[in-house]
């Protein structure tokens, strides 16, 4: 089993990508504490005071619920064909990074290279870490 456990998604998109890469299951960690810190600082209208555990579960069901969504416009009907079909374009990245980390999968549009993508997850770590 493939478990990510990662703050990079908090789109319905991103675990789309994930799944259809082949993960198992998904924690996206970062998008969790995003929701609880939205309800404590009272920026999530009508779940105030709502526990840990229902606030994770709404972002949960949202997420399933945009899942099957993306599935049916692909005409996809179970997650079983969905997972590990990798059904996707690559697009923004480029070729060099397509043909290493992605094989199989078009790329009709250029994009990052792997200096790009090493800057930016550096940008990233340093605004963390301030």
């Amino acid at each position: 089993a493939l478990v990510i456990c990662s703050g990079e998604p908090f789109e319905v998109a991103h675990h789309a990508l994930l799944l259809t890469f082949g993960a198992d299951a998904i924690f996206p960690y970062l998008a969790y504490e995003a929701l609880l810190h939205l309800r404590d600082e009272g920026k999530a209208p009508g779940k105030e005071g709502k526990p840990d555990v229902e606030m994770c579960a709404y972002y949960k069901k949202s997420v399933g619920k945009g899942l099957l969504k993306i599935m049916a416009k692909m005409g996809v009907s179970t997650l079983r064909s969905y997972k590990g079909a990798q059904i996707v374009d690559a697009i923004g990245l480029g070729r060099d990074v397509v043909d290493m980390c992605f094989s199989g999968i078009a790329s009709n549009l250029a994009g990052h290279n792997f200096e790009a993508l090493a800057g930016r997850t550096l940008s990233v770590h340093e605004r963390g870490i301030k």
